[in-house]
């Protein structure tokens, strides 16, 4: 019979050691749950800045179109009108 304590010993010592890889791949996996768990709230909270940007700008007033400034005419005397007479021209 001790050919078999020892068959007997050898599968617990086996499913001894196979409990403490899951024990350590357990662990291993709660840390990377507990990472990516802390990226999860990262992304959570720039999305709501994202989300609170949005709704201020969508809550701002609409622009009033911008007219242009009106055109500086030139100030020299050498300006034509369109009637093809010079600015200083009197008539």
């Amino acid at each position: 019979m001790s050919g078999s304590e020892l068959t007997l010993g050898a599968l617990l010592a086996r499913l001894e050691e196979r409990e403490r890889e899951i024990a350590a791949q357990s662990e291993a996996t709660l840390g990377r749950i507990a990472e990516l768990a802390a990226q999860l709230e990262e992304f959570d909270r720039v999305a709501e800045e994202v989300r609170i940007t949005r709704k201020t700008l969508l809550a701002l007033p609409d622009p009033s179109p911008s007219t242009p400034p009106a055109a500086k005419m030139p100030d020299h005397p050498a300006y034509r009108r369109t009637d093809g007479r010079t600015a200083d021209s009197a008539d």
